[in-house]
């Protein structure tokens, strides 16, 4: 899990830690700082119809996989189109996003037994 701050956010990046250590595991939790320009780059490079907020904050949770791509689903039955998934509502991350972690990882793991089988076969040859 990574939470990317600005530079203006840093002060605060501790008193962030102890109150989710409260109820969260931080063990696998990195904190990022960016500029300004680097974050409102990174987030328009989603391509999504969601917006920072004014303190370059985000009510939303996004996934991104190892190609640096956002990913998200486009047949939701009830939202439609799922660019992030919003942190209010527990509801949409126990449902919506552990889903689609569980089809990132399915997908990873398929493409390793892929790999793998046929580096077997090559080495047999």
């Amino acid at each position: 899990m990574i939470s990317i701050l600005p530079e203006a956010g840093v002060k605060d990046i501790e008193e962030i830690k102890l109150q989710m250590a409260e109820s969260t595991d931080l063990n696998d939790w990195h904190f990022l700082v960016g500029s300004d320009d680097a974050i409102n780059k990174l987030f328009n490079s989603f391509e999504s119809d969601l917006s920072l907020n004014k303190d370059l904050s985000s009510e939303h949770a996004f996934i991104i996989d190892k190609q640096m791509s956002l990913r998200g689903r486009n047949d939701d039955p009830e939202l439609g189109m799922v660019y992030g998934y919003d942190t209010y509502l527990i509801a949409n991350l126990n449902k919506r996003m552990m889903d689609d972690i569980r089809v990132l990882l399915a997908e990873y793991r398929f493409a390793f037994k892929k790999n793998r089988d046929e580096k077997i076969q090559k080495d047999e040859r």
